[in-house]
């Protein structure tokens, strides 16, 4: 990376995203070589359950460059423009959710976990970054996935499967969780960078922003947030009906149990998610229209 950016420019474009690659090279040489080269080619077990680690690591960085380059190409539309490429990004989660979780299937009650925390963190949170620089009302509607078809075809697949209930009844309960607890956190986050010295190394969020434009992009946000909540209310009910269980003890349950798992996800992604966009970064996204 240093190599780079003495021979072409720096910032570099794009260059948080150009490190994923090399991240993953070296991530994967030191796992094998910490555990060791004779033990992984003497185990098929160790060599196929490092074979998902890999390629949920690379998946989750293809995440991280699909949507980068989806807010670089949402910044330069204008309001109709915004609000019709916003279907985009359902069908980018889809798809990369599909991945994940068919690479992260082996790992079984950790499955929910990795694709949530990872695939659904990513979505929200760049769902309320694209809401600072949307120029139209309905897109910040028509962002909730609480108009997606999706969520009912998992509804229906969960009374369908009486076997499977209580795992979709998780996932579902964290994704939508995470749908309206996010924002309320990056809501006072965007307040604090605003009045900080360091605002002005974030292009996109705080450094051609006035106190009138965070104003409104806070109320967007905090007017997704509330919707989102409506719909996990709605969950909460339809699922107590359902199945007649508590869905707040399964939630609290998860969280509980799975703590480490949870906080070491929602750390690692918030701090690369959130400095996706800082100058130093190469967040120049005129590269691809220039």
């Amino acid at each position: 990376m240093m190599v780079l950016t003495a021979t072409w420019k720096f910032p570099t474009p794009f260059g948080y995203i150009l490190i994923i690659g090399p991240y993953v090279a070296f991530f994967s040489f030191f796992t094998v070589l910490v555990i060791g080269p004779r033990k992984v080619l003497s185990s098929l077990a160790l060599r196929e359950e490092l074979k998902s680690e890999f390629f949920i690591i690379s998946s989750q960085g293809v995440v991280a460059g699909c949507f980068a380059i989806f807010s670089a190409v949402f910044n330069r539309l204008s309001g109709i423009q915004q609000t019709a490429f916003i279907f985009v990004m359902p069908m980018i989660k889809f798809l990369t959710k599909q991945n994940i979780a068919n690479a992260a299937e082996r790992f079984h009650e950790y499955m929910a976990l990795i694709v949530v925390f990872s695939v659904d963190l990513f979505n929200v949170y760049y769902v309320a970054i694209c809401m600072q620089s949307s120029k139209s009302v309905g897109t910040t509607l028509i962002k909730s996935p609480i108009f997606e078809e999706i969520d009912e075809a998992e509804e229906k697949r969960v009374v369908e499967d009486s076997l499977q209930a209580l795992f979709h009844a998780e996932y579902i309960l964290l994704a939508e969780y995470i749908e309206f607890t996010i924002p309320l956190f990056y809501a006072p986050y965007l307040v604090a960078i605003f009045h900080l010295p360091v605002g002005a190394f974030y292009p996109p969020h705080t450094a051609a922003t006035t106190a009138s434009k965070l104003g409104e992009t806070v109320t967007s946000i905090l007017i997704y947030s509330a919707v989102e909540f409506v719909a996990f209310g709605a969950l909460l009910v339809l699922l107590r009906r359902k199945f007649g269980l508590h869905p707040l003890y399964q939630l609290a349950f998860v969280l509980e149990t799975h703590a480490p798992a949870i906080q070491g996800q929602l750390f690692l992604w918030t701090i690369t998610i959130l400095h996706l966009t800082l100058q130093h970064y190469g967040v120049d996204f005129n590269i691809l229209t220039t």
